[in-house]
């Protein structure tokens, strides 16, 4: 049979399962009859009345059941939408009901099987034989009980009904969850017919000695069969190994079930078929591997590892055909480099590793889960945003053309998550720039160059933007109580002048002069631009004067002069923002009516400063400490456009935390609280004190910072710092804290 026709003969559904993104797409690999006419959940008995001992069995073993249920939405599919992690409930329920499977809930999720290649027993679900798993906690774990409980009840519409298997795809419903539509006129999938097929036993269309289907491949057709195509036709799997390693007959190892390879060959070429009507860039084969990073870094277990940077890691690849995403200018991986400028998967090895820099800037590299999941939506977001405006006539020649693309699509608002664009810019181009574009002098095996001006005020990065998780403390932003030029920060005083200095810097490669403006707001976290800061200093602000190219000097502009808004100390958050002509900050992208969270704002433009530290007394004891935090206040903000699970957490100094001193909250039940979209809440403080302390046991902590962090679903949104001054006896005179 020609090997075109017998692909076509073959297509499957590529989607059983259509959800509300990000997760698991399920088919059914065995049709089976339901045996079991009972339920579970069924209390009764035949109309007879139990005995205690009885009754306290069931109750037992239903609380057993469940537990065993929720335990494995959780840990298959905590990280995907609702309908794929009601889709891992309804296919345990469903092996519950074959006469295959074990006959209890728990038996099925710990089942086990006889693999002999590995001459061992394997689980069902891998997650049971992880000894390092942890426990199911927070708002996922109370989401996976509740499908637990809705499948167990069956009071839920059936996803996948009769479906004993499962394999991962989420590259549709990902794409339909970051708010572009699928199908129809004007969707990002125009020309694709839906359901898109699929071919999970495919021979590629390069093996011309046999169609077999035994080599490593896979591959995303057009729906042309000569000519141009403008949507995606079949969608090809073939084996992940043939080296005898897995067995490439009775039992293969194919690539449909591989998350690197779905967002590769859909993500990669699929989109580029609908946008460009080709399968690859001009310049390059693909970002498909910069995609599949993004999709699968957040939880992997290699992010210590070199493997990290691999794409699909610990999969047989021929000698040299090994791609990675952390390929150097240095080892001649710069975009016009010995290696890097040869086109294909060499080209495509160099996209990935700008693009997966972006991500680990924007919380790829953070140590919470929920900010790499974001930042992975919205590294996701761009490229498609960024493809999706390409044309045929578009088609990225070079990466200066690719870059433009990005520029553009980091200035569309995002509508569906409610966030105004403009906010990644500079981190985009600094990555390009990282990568060896717009170098300027040197070889091509060097890094490029920063902008003509990049004035910048320094957080500790030297203005570029690596990630940093706490964005508050910029040592370059201080405040003095008189205008005396000196550094270092001193308390502001509530009703009291204050003046403010800012140091300013420029890695550009041109002399530059700047504006500098300062702005204060009540102390907080979970801070809105512009909505929560007030203008300090005159209104143009004050000029920067000359500020040499490559980092040549660095030039204190000051003093602006303020009063502390009405709370308790002068505890104001300070921002500052430097720009010129040349080199604008991000705050130039918004209109009048938008608004930017600071967790957003601060961290991804170096021209922007944010301070939120207040001196406190640590040079008498505990009394004055005591004294200075007792009923002082923040403002904790929900910059979501939805309703969030807020959590508070405090980081105590060794010198406390060593002596029994404690952090309280008022405002709250302890530390979580519930707001909804763009709410506030006051948060009061209270030091419980533990023993005393000299000045000299403050000096001897190199970390004296009491830290107060605002999470709003698990992601880092902001905090207070305040800092234990040895040299500070006493605070302010104090005057009762009041609402402004």
């Amino acid at each position: 049979m020609p090997k075109s026709l017998r692909r076509w003969l073959n297509r499957i559904r590529f989607r059983w399962l259509a959800r509300d993104g990000g997760g698991l797409s399920f088919f059914a690999m065995l049709a089976v009859p339901i045996v079991a006419l009972f339920s579970i959940v069924t209390f009764a008995y035949s109309g007879r009345t139990r005995g205690e001992p009885r009754r306290l069995e069931v109750v037992q073993n239903r609380a057993r059941e469940l537990q065993c249920l929720a335990e494995n939405v959780y840990f298959e599919a905590r990280g995907e939408p609702l309908n794929g992690q009601y889709a891992v409930a309804e296919v345990t329920i469903n092996r519950l009901r074959s006469p295959f499977f074990p006959k209890t809930i728990c038996g099925v999720v710990h089942d086990t099987r006889w693999d002999p290649l590995r001459r061992r027993f394997v689980a069902h679900f891998s997650w049971t034989q992880m000894e390092d798993r942890g426990e199911p906690w927070g708002p996922l774990w109370q989401q996976s009980i509740a499908v637990a409980t809705a499948v167990i009840n069956e009071s839920y519409m059936p996803v996948v009904p009769d479906a004993l298997y499962y394999h991962a795809d989420n590259v549709f419903e990902t794409i339909e969850s970051l708010g572009f539509t699928l199908s129809g006129p004007g969707a990002y999938f125009d020309g694709t017919a839906f359901p898109v097929h699929v071919d999970h036993r495919a021979s590629s269309e390069f093996n011309l000695t046999n169609d077999d289907g035994i080599e490593v491949n896979a591959f995303c057709d057009g729906d042309a069969l000569i000519g141009p195509s403008d949507g995606i036709g079949l969608v090809g799997f073939c084996l992940s190994d043939d080296t005898g390693v897995a067995d490439t007959t009775t039992n293969p190892l194919g690539r449909s079930v591989d998350k690197w390879v779905h967002w590769h060959e859909i993500g990669g070429h699929g989109i580029l078929l609908d946008h460009v009507n080709s399968t690859n860039f001009r310049f390059a084969h693909s970002a498909g591997d910069a995609l599949a990073a993004f999709q699968n870094d957040p939880e992997s277990k290699l992010r210590s590892v070199s493997e990290r940077f691999q794409y699909a890691p610990f999969r047989t690849w021929p000698p040299g055909l090994d791609r990675w995403f952390n390929r150097t200018p240095a080892a001649g991986w710069a975009w016009d480099g010995p290696t890097g400028s040869l086109g294909g998967y060499s080209t495509e090895q160099v996209i990935a590793t700008t693009l997966f820099r972006v991500y680990q800037a924007l919380g790829g590299d953070a140590i919470d889960l929920p900010k790499r999941w974001h930042a992975s939506r919205v590294a996701t977001y761009l490229v498609l945003n960024a493809i999706g405006r390409l044309s045929p006539g578009t088609n990225p020649t070079n990466a200066e053309d690719l870059f433009l693309a990005f520029a553009l699509a980091n200035g569309d608002d995002w509508a569906s998550e409610g966030l105004s664009g403009g906010a990644y810019g500079k981190v985009l181009r600094w990555s390009f720039e990282k990568q060896g574009l717009w170098r300027v002098g040197g070889s091509n095996t060097d890094p490029g160059s920063p902008p003509p001006v990049d004035l910048y005020i320094d957080d500790g990065r030297g203005g570029e933007y690596q990630y940093q998780a706490v964005h508050w403390i910029n040592p370059s932003v201080w405040n003095r109580t008189i205008p005396d030029g000196q550094e270092g920060s001193q308390p502001g005083g509530e009703g009291v002048q204050s003046y403010a200095y800012v140091k300013v810097k420029n890695r550009g490669l041109t002399d530059a002069a700047g504006t500098v403006k300062i702005y204060h707001s009540l102390p907080g976290a979970g801070l809105t631009w512009p909505t929560d800061f007030v203008q300090a200093g005159p209104a143009a602000g004050l000029p920067s004067g000359n500020v040499l190219a490559n980092n040549g000097n660095e030039v204190i502009v000051g003093p602006f002069p303020w009063t502390p808004n009405a709370n308790a100390y002068g505890h104001d958050c300070l921002l500052a923002i430097v720009e010129s002509a040349q080199d604008l900050s991000n705050v130039a992208n918004f209109t009048p009516t938008q608004t930017i969270e600071e967790w957003r704002l601060v961290p991804h433009d170096n021209n922007i400063g944010q301070r939120n530290v207040q001196l406190i007394p640590g040079g008498s004891g505990m009394e004055a400490l005591a004294m200075a935090l007792d009923g002082a206040f923040f403002m904790a903000g929900n910059t979501f456009h939805k309703a969030a699970r807020m959590e508070l957490k405090s980081e105590l100094p060794q010198v406390l935390a060593s002596r029994g001193w404690k952090l309280h909250f008022g405002g709250v039940d302890g530390t979580t609280f519930q707001l909804e979209a763009r709410e506030k809440r006051r948060i009061t403080l209270r030091l419980s004190a533990g023993s005393d302390f000299t000045a000299e046991d403050v000096r001897g902590d190199t970390n004296r910072d009491i830290v107060v962090s605002l999470y709003g679903d698990g992601m880092l949104l902001g905090g207070m710092t305040y800092r234990l001054d040895p040299t500070m006896r006493e605070a302010p005179d104090r005057i009762p804290p009041r609402e402004r």
